[in-house]
């Protein structure tokens, strides 16, 4: 209803009539409408995301400000920390050529690029300026790092854990697999997604003047150990990065573990399975080499093996505002003292120090495959397998004897006198589940 736009001497012929009460009436709308024009507009300014990985772009919306003005945009660190790229400030007007919206409306949409140069852990003042109307608007965000945890199947506890496997937690034999968990949450999505992942096992470990193999390859993290979905999104726990929330219902891929070409024990089906919130591709999978030496890009040492994967990160596959969260799951091979020429060489037989499997990473804005500076790590994280304090790993041992029918109660096997009984298994309950799990 547009009455302040009503002819003035329309409106002073009613105010300046006799009828006091009409005066008064249109007095107040007059005063109503004077204060309507005279409110302040509130402008905002935010985010699509409350944190942001470095490397990633945060795209910005500034609202209810001056039709066609321009808004002058700034992002600094809080506090306030000199150097670094990125802190300029730039200006964008509304309905030109660099507004995204590309609308003539008050509101303005423009990017930001979130420079790894000194942006790892930091938080961040967004301030947009309106050169025209003096309006202001302000807020904050975050780009910390994304956060990693490389966890192992403790078959005891029946439990994934960030310590490392002892007699108290796990028995383990050679030739069994140990399943490993990898979680990395606040990871970059498109258009900057591109990660490389290296998977580090040390398969040769020398303690007390014996070199004996260790992990001598990586199999799927099903190959000995149960490994159902409830068990691998277990409880949230120390060892599920903080906000990850990848489901078993989000994408899924299998990918082969690349053959060692040095030898012939990695056979069968092994796979890396990987799950994420995001659209994902796996660009490749590659088995480096010994660690330490250019071939294995400088990664881990003459003790090690590497694999290398890398991942590109696509759309949202939930369709709201969320970060890149994926899960890497696979098992490590305890080496078998008989399959190795020599004796004494299997998993077992390593004495008075752990071996460990690592995982490490980087974000490969570039997507040359190669760290180059200014890329920043995805968390590295390594756990240990104490092999003395596990008494499965070594040769294992038999158990001989038969069930039979104590007649006469004395406790001993009276073979004259106390038949035996045939369909039973006898077993040692190392887990003490009651359960022959063989």
């Amino acid at each position: 209803m547009l009455i302040n736009f009503v002819n003035n001497s329309f409106l002073s012929r009613f105010v300046n009539s006799r009828r006091s009460p009409m005066r008064r009436k249109l007095a107040r709308r007059a005063n109503q409408f004077e204060q309507l024009e005279t409110r302040a507009l509130l402008s905002s300014v935010t985010t699509d995301f409350a944190d942001y990985a470095p490397g990633s772009t945060a795209q910005i919306t500034a609202s209810d400000f001056a039709i066609g003005e321009t808004i002058q945009f700034q992002v600094s660190h809080l506090p306030e920390l000199n150097g670094g790229a990125g802190h300029g400030s730039w200006q964008v007007t509304d309905g030109g050529e660099g507004d995204l919206d590309l609308a003539l409306d008050g509101n303005v949409s423009t990017a930001w690029y979130v420079d790894p140069d000194d942006h790892d852990g930091a938080t961040l003042l967004l301030t947009a300026d309106g050169l025209s109307s003096g309006l202001h608007a302000d807020t904050t965000f975050t780009d910390n790092a994304p956060a990693a945890k490389l966890s192992q199947w403790a078959d005891i506890d029946v439990a994934y854990q960030n310590g490392a496997l002892n007699s108290q937690n796990s028995t383990y034999f050679e030739g069994d697999s140990v399943p490993f968990r990898y979680l990395a949450n606040n990871a970059n999505e498109a258009p900057n997604g591109t990660h490389v992942l290296y998977v580090i096992y040390q398969f040769q470990k020398t303690s007390a003047g014996n070199t004996a193999n260790a992990y001598d390859y990586l199999t799927s993290d099903n190959a000995s150990e149960s490994q159902a979905d409830a068990i691998r999104y277990g409880a949230d726990s120390s060892t599920i990065p903080s906000g990850f929330i990848v489901t078993p219902a989000a994408n899924t891929q299998t990918v082969a573990i690349p053959d060692d070409p040095t030898t012939l024990l990695d056979t069968g089906t092994r796979n890396f399975r990987i799950d994420s919130n995001f659209a994902f591709t796996v660009n490749s999978a590659t088995f480096l080499g010994v660690g330490g030496t250019l071939a294995a890009d400088g990664r881990g040492s003459s003790g090690d093996k590497v694999i290398k994967l890398v991942l590109t990160m696509g759309t949202n596959s939930f369709g709201s505002a969320t970060q890149a969260d994926f899960a890497i799951f696979f098992g490590g091979h305890l080496a078998v003292d008989a399959a190795w020429a020599g004796a004494d060489n299997g998993s077992g037989d390593i004495a008075g120090a752990p071996f460990h499997m690592r995982m490490e990473g980087f974000h490969d804005d570039n997507a040359n495959g190669v760290q180059n500076q200014g890329e920043t790590n995805i968390g590295a994280e390594d756990r240990a397998i104490n092999d003395v304090a596990i008494p499965g790993l070594g040769d294992v041992g038999s158990i001989s004897g038969r069930k039979f029918n104590d007649i006469d109660g004395d406790g001993t096997d009276d073979e004259g006198t106390d038949p035996g009984l045939g369909g039973w298994t006898i077993f040692v309950d190392v887990n003490n589940d009651t359960v022959n799990n063989d």
